[in-house]
């Protein structure tokens, strides 16, 4: 699914309709990391792909931080880079 940005993009927009508040979650996605220890957020990185890595941090931003942390700290200094 990562080289599926605007797929991820669409599953979460379901999940968080309102863009004004994305704290209005309806379904909650989990964040997970797969067999590898990669969360999604690594595998858009792997891929350079900074506009998805900006939209999926838009969407974990309605969530509260332990939701993503551990999953999420080893690309924190790419998103402050970009």
């Amino acid at each position: 699914m990562s080289d599926k940005s605007d797929v991820i993009e669409a599953i979460y927009d379901i999940c968080q309709p309102n863009a004004e508040d994305r704290s209005e979650i309806k379904f909650e996605v989990p964040f997970l990391v797969n067999f590898e220890g990669k969360s999604p957020m690594d595998l858009l990185n792997e891929k350079k792909d900074y506009k998805g890595l900006d939209m999926m941090l838009g969407y974990l931003s309605g969530y509260d931080y332990d939701h993503h942390s551990r999953a999420t700290e080893k690309v924190l200094h790419i998103l402050v880079q970009h």
